[in-house]
């Protein structure tokens, strides 16, 4: 598990490596003008995924709640896909016509008089030609591109090419009734297969048992002892490291007194090794006297976490409901009132 929490950063440090490089050849780029989306926007996802990903290593390694660690790898994902906007769509264009580069290595080329039509909306535009589409961010470019690809338009066929916010081409997922479609069909797709997934992993964490082959054996005598909020911290002159038990105080009077424990009796612990503690599943003196067991270590989490899993939950399932509605009313507004279609979009939005 350890290991598994550090590949998001790998991923972020790949992404943000290819950032630069890829801004360093268009810096370089002579040859053609560029239009893409606005490099600060990779920036941001760059920032936000080393923040989300610090964030997610240490309530991973501080034995947080489940959810704290996955709430902040969702975060790092929102964040890698600003970067992966970046990288995904980069336009090429001169005099002659026009090339678009996609992160994933496929590439459309178009001249100028290959253009069927353009889609004009608020934050983009999106190009028509030769049965394939790419969208334009404006602020990256994209109106001086649009320009360059009227005026050799007209220069080629003596008429202008139609421009409108109203211009369709091949399936609209919100049959024709949003201005932006594909924006708001992804990000509430993503947004259901995002919570569902949390969701998932939430119900997961919930009921997974704890495989005693895969805790350490310690054997301890302890000699102090520290109260940190619900934990209690117990100190060994054996270990370098102090032992911790989650939530003390759940597990009942034999635990009503921390001090006892520091009366020189050795304890057996089957426990996981954090960055700054051991964690104790088990704990067990040599008259065999059980003070913790895996089984009531489990319910014991369980009964701690389970109010905050099921707020979670409900935030996950209200998301994923949320995202589906979206879906449902965009397709068929005239079906719904005003009200239910101003809790999806704003006024603008809409035709």
């Amino acid at each position: 598990m350890e290991k598994i929490i550090y590949i998001p950063v790998v991923i972020t440090i790949f992404l943000a490596l290819s950032c630069f490089v890829s801004v360093h050849k268009r810096i370089k780029e002579k040859k053609y003008k560029i239009a893409s989306v606005p490099f600060f926007i990779a920036i941001i996802g760059m920032i936000g995924a080393g923040i989300c990903n610090a964030f997610t290593i240490l309530s991973s390694s501080a034995d947080e709640g489940i959810w704290v660690p996955i709430l902040f790898f969702a975060f790092a994902l929102l964040c890698w896909c600003l970067m992966i906007a970046y990288l995904n769509c980069m336009i090429r264009y001169d005099d002659r016509g026009f090339e678009a580069k996609y992160f994933f290595g496929y590439k459309h080329k178009g001249r100028y008089t290959d253009v069927e039509g353009v889609r004009s909306t608020s934050n983009n535009y999106r190009v028509y030609f030769k049965g394939h589409s790419v969208s334009v961010d404006k602020l990256g470019g994209g109106s001086e591109f649009i320009e360059e690809l009227r005026r050799q338009y007209k220069r080629r066929r003596g008429v202008g090419v139609e421009v409108s916010p109203f211009y369709r081409a091949g399936w609209d997922p919100m049959n024709g009734n949003l201005e932006n479609p594909w924006l708001y069909f992804v990000i509430y797709a993503f947004l259901a297969v995002l919570t569902a997934a949390i969701f998932g992993l939430i119900l997961y964490s919930m009921n997974a048992k704890t495989d005693i082959s895969e805790l350490e054996v310690r054997n301890a005598t302890f000699s102090e002892y520290k109260i940190d909020g619900e934990d209690l911290i117990l100190y060994s002159n054996e270990y370098e490291m102090p032992f911790e038990i989650d939530y003390y105080k759940s597990y009942g009077e034999v635990f009503s007194e921390p001090q006892s424990f520091c009366d020189g009796k050795s304890y057996e612990l089957y426990v996981t090794e954090g960055s700054y503690f051991y964690f104790i599943y088990s704990m067990t003196d040599k008259e065999n006297i059980e003070f913790i067991t895996i089984k009531s270590q489990h319910q014991v989490y369980v009964k701690n976490n389970i109010i905050p899993a099921y707020i979670m939950g409900v935030f996950c399932v209200g998301c994923f409901v949320f995202a589906i509605m979206g879906i449902i009313v965009a397709r068929n507004p005239d079906k719904f009132s005003i009200k239910v279609k101003r809790m999806f979009y704003k006024d603008y939005v809409w035709r």
